[in-house]
């Protein structure tokens, strides 16, 4: 069964960062995205709404939530950008709130892109 890929960034984040290390290592089937197969499919690339957003209010995050099933995603890798504290692996409160509403909705979550 084809599996679709969704991959979590941290907004803040994206301000800095081109997404490469995550496209690549999709590209590569490398590092956390190993094990998939050719025909599984990268599908959406989207951020959270911010250190001051309630995910499970906002109505932007319920918007993207809502398509992310809409369009079948199986699967979302949380960025490794969304990892707070680099030592302990302690990831962002607002993060872990919208995995949680993910798998709610059935839909897999996998911590990490392209540094395991």
């Amino acid at each position: 069964i084809m599996k679709k890929i969704a991959i979590l960034r941290c907004m803040k984040v994206s301000n800095s960062c081109t997404g490469s290390g995550c496209l690549k290592a999709w590209n590569g089937r490398d590092r956390a995205f190993a094990g998939y197969a050719e025909e599984d499919q990268l599908i959406s690339f989207f951020h959270c709404n911010g250190c001051d957003c309630d995910p499970a209010t906002n109505e932007g995050m319920q918007k993207k939530l809502n398509r992310l099933q809409k369009n079948g995603i199986t699967v979302v890798h949380t960025g490794d950008c969304t990892v707070r504290d680099k030592e302990s692996g302690l990831r962002c409160a607002k993060i872990n709130e919208i995995v949680q509403l993910l798998q709610e909705r059935g839909i897999e979550t996998v911590h990490g892109t392209h540094h395991k």
